[in-house]
């Protein structure tokens, strides 16, 4: 290619960017070792601005219900200067509390599962200092729409539409006003 004439040489910095690269038909990619170590979160802490490194062990969601596991990949994560341990979909209150006691960094947990039973007060007791909702804020917005749907075309009323916001203050809330 180099002998061919000029082309672009896009610089990916994990797999999924690469796979995305190389799928809009780039003939050949190089890494990156800055964008490498941004994604790595390395010689990061210089930059201009405050930042947090969330770092994630997913056993859980991918059907490895290893607790002894995923709390070792948090501590390894925690010892490469990861600021807050995510370990999202644990299966009860017990484990969040193993967790939590194991670590000596924040924990994010997802409010998912048994822990929906859970309020913010009792997960904080438990050890949680943050509670992501994942796709649950969507999710409960396509309910709506389902539900919404069910009314019109079954019997063709409008009730869903008493709860919604009105149009003005939709209109205010989007816009900034």
């Amino acid at each position: 290619m180099h002998r061919t004439g000029t082309f672009i040489l896009p610089n990916p910095w994990d797999a999924g960017t690469a796979r995305l690269l190389a799928a809009h038909g780039f003939a050949a990619l190089a890494t990156t070792s800055a964008g490498l170590a941004f994604s790595r979160g390395r010689a990061a802490r210089a930059q201009p601005f405050p930042f947090t490194v969330t770092a994630r062990a997913d056993n859980f969601f991918h059907g490895r219900p290893d607790l002894h596991d995923t709390v070792r990949r948090l501590q390894a994560f925690a010892e490469a200067g990861a600021d807050v341990l995510y370990a999202p979909a644990l299966p009860s209150t017990e484990a969040v509390r193993a967790v939590c006691s194991s670590l000596d960094k924040p924990v994010n947990v997802l409010a998912a599962g048994p822990l929906l039973e859970r309020s913010v007060t009792e997960l904080g007791a438990l050890g949680v200092r943050r509670i992501s909702l994942g796709s649950a804020l969507p999710r409960a917005a396509l309910t709506a729409v389902l539900d919404a749907a069910a009314e019109l075309a079954g019997p063709g009323t409008f009730g869903f539409a008493r709860s919604a916001l009105g149009y003005a203050e939709s209109n205010a809330l989007l816009s900034g006003s």
